[in-house]
């Protein structure tokens, strides 16, 4: 039986690069986190078209994290996500 994952209401921000896009279920996941060996998924509530713009840029993201078993950020409930590489 999995032990249910837990919501943090501090918000805490991740820089990565934005990959693998689900716009069904808007998500995405941001590789090569600064600071993180893990990759991050994201859940967003933007137009699909932001989400478009966003795909192989570096952006920084900040929300609610949601943590797994492991203690390690499972999911990220966003709340800003801002392009950083210019």
């Amino acid at each position: 039986m999995s032990r249910p994952a837990r919501v943090e209401q501090k918000p805490i921000e991740f820089i990565g690069t934005v990959r693998e896009v689900d716009l069904d279920a808007s998500r995405f996941e941001i590789r090569h986190v600064e600071g993180n060996v893990e990759d991050v998924r994201c859940a967003h509530e933007l137009d699909e078209e932001e989400v478009k713009l966003l795909v192989n840029r570096r952006v920084r993201v900040s929300g609610r994290p949601e943590y797994g078993v492991r203690g390690t950020v499972r999911l990220l409930w966003i709340d800003e996500v801002e392009p950083v590489d210019g």
